[in-house]
C-alpha cells in the first residue's frame, strides 16, 4: 500500500477542503493511505526535524501551501524527493486588508516560494497565472483546478426563484471587494423593487443604503444559499493577488445553475463566457447595469444559468478533475525518488 503524507498548515481552510480533501479521498478509494499533518507556522527547522522520519518512509509528500524557509525545502527534499507542492492562491503576496491597498511582496515569501516550487519534484497549480509564475521560479508544473462538486446541487428549480436576489458568498477577508460596487448596489436598491443583496459570510458590511440580506456561513451552506438565488457574484480589484484566484465563487454559482457577474480579471474571464454563462463588468456602472439586465431578463438568467452548470460538468466538476490529479500523485510515486538537485 503506497503512503501519501499531507503537510499543510490548516486542514480546516476552504482551499484544503474543497481542492485538497477530494484528491485524498480518490487516493484512498485507489487504496493509498493517506496521513494529514498540520504543520506550525514557526518552529523553523524544528518542524522537518521532528518528521524526518515519517517524511522518509512516505511515497510521496503534498506541500500544500506551504511556506517553507527554503533550507527548510531543500532538507526535506534530501529526505524524500517524491514531493508535490500545491498552491491555488498567490502565496508570495500578502493580501491586502483593504481595497484601496496593492498586495504586499516580502523577500522571504518570494524565495520561500522559489524554493518550493525549484525543489519540487511536480507543483500543481490552480490557474494558468499561477502556473507561469511556478514555471518561472523553475517549477515542473501541472495546472489542475479547484473543483465543485456539481452533484451536492439540485437540478435548477427557475420557476421558484424571486428574480429579485444577487448573492455573494465568501470569507470575511473578501468582502473587501464589494466595497467598490456598493454605489452600484445601492443605487440597484433604489431602482429595482425587491431587489436583495445576499451575503453568505461571517461578517457583514453596515450599509444603510443597501439591501442586505445576511446569512451566516455555516458547512454546506452554499447549497441552501445558493439554489434560492438569481445572480451570483465575483467582484475583484485587478492585482497580481487577485490574478492568482481560482474562481471558485463562480465555480459554485454555475454548479447552482446561477447566471454570473464577475470582473473581468484573472482566472474570471476564461470561467466566464461573456454573455454565454455570465457578464463580465469592470466599473461600478458597468456592474449595474449588468445586474439590472439579468434581473430584467428571466429567460436570459435561465439560459445562462443552464449553460454555467453544463460547464462546470464538463471541465471543473470533481469527477472530471480530481482522478487526473491522482494519475499524476501516482505516476510521480511510479517513477520513484528523482532528487530533482
Amino acid at each position: 500500500m503506497s503512503e501519501l503524507r499531507v503537510l499543510t498548515y490548516d486542514a480546516e481552510k476552504p482551499s484544503f477542503r474543497y481542492r485538497v480533501a477530494p484528491l485524498l479521498q480518490e487516493l484512498q478509494h485507489r487504496g493509498w493511505r493517506v496521513e494529514v499533518e498540520t504543520l506550525p507556522l514557526r518552529q523553523y527547522g524544528l518542524r522537518i526535524a521532528q518528521r524526518i522520519g515519517v517524511l522518509r518512509s512516505s511515497d510521496v509528500l503534498l506541500l500544500h501551501k506551504l511556506r517553507l524557509h527554503p533550507l527548510e525545502t531543500r532538507w526535506l527534499v534530501s529526505c524524500n524527493a517524491c514531493t508535490v507542492f500545491d498552491i491555488d492562491d498567490a502565496i508570495w503576496l500578502s493580501q491586502p486588508r483593504n481595497a484601496n491597498d496593492s498586495p504586499v511582496s516580502s523577500a522571504s515569501r518570494v524565495r520561500a516560494f522559489r524554493a518550493l516550487c525549484r525543489y519540487s519534484r511536480l507543483t500543481l497549480a490552480g490557474n494558468p497565472f499561477l502556473e507561469a509564475k511556478a514555471r518561472e521560479a523553475g517549477a515542473r508544473v501541472q495546472v489542475v483546478p479547484t473543483t465543485v462538486d456539481v452533484s451536492m446541487f439540485p437540478a435548477a428549480d427557475f420557476a421558484s426563484r424571486s428574480g429579485s436576489v444577487a448573492v455573494w458568498i465568501g470569507l470575511p477577508g473578501n468582502l473587501q471587494y464589494l466595497e467598490p460596487y456598493r454605489p452600484a448596489f445601492a443605487e440597484l436598491s433604489r431602482r429595482c423593487p425587491g431587489f436583495r443583496l445576499r451575503i453568505v459570510s461571517s461578517r457583514f458590511p453596515d450599509w444603510g443604503d443597501v439591501a442586505i440580506e445576511r446569512v451566516t456561513w455555516r458547512p454546506n451552506i452554499e447549497t441552501d444559499a445558493l439554489p434560492s438565488a438569481d445572480i451570483g457574484l465575483m467582484p475583484l480589484n485587478d492585482d497580481e493577488f487577485t490574478r492568482g484566484k481560482c474562481a471558485f465563487k463562480l465555480l459554485q454559482y454555475m454548479a447552482a445553475s446561477l447566471p454570473c457577474v464577475a470582473s473581468p480579471v484573472g482566472v474570471n474571464c476564461q470561467v466566464v463566457s461573456e454573455g454565454q454563462t455570465g457578464l463580465l463588468a469592470a466599473t461600478p456602472d458597468e456592474w449595474r447595469r449588468a445586474i439590472e439586465r439579468l434581473l430584467a431578463d428571466r429567460a436570459l438568467r435561465e439560459r445562462m444559468g443552464a449553460a454555467g452548470r453544463e460547464r462546470v460538468e464538463q471541465d471543473y466538476d470533481l469527477r472530471a478533475v480530481v482522478p487526473r490529479a491522482a494519475d499524476l500523485v501516482e505516476a510521480l510515486c511510479a517513477a520513484g525518488a528523482i532528487n530533482p538537485a
